[in-house]
């Protein structure tokens, strides 16, 4: 990842959001409720055994 990018560590997450991660399963796309999404919107990185970007649409 760059220098500066805004990163989430998985254990700061809610719990929903942790379950939503957990069970992701490599599909293309998942739809989640406005309130998991908000989640992810200021910052889009995890880390979770590995880095992965969630892009909201």
């Amino acid at each position: 990842m760059p220098a500066g990018t805004p990163v989430r560590h998985f254990d700061e997450l809610p719990d929903r959001a942790q379950q939503l991660l957990a069970e992701y399963d490599e599909r293309a796309t998942i739809a989640v409720t406005p309130e998991i999404a908000s989640v992810f919107a200021d910052e889009p990185v995890v880390v979770f055994s590995e880095y992965l970007r969630v892009e909201l649409a």
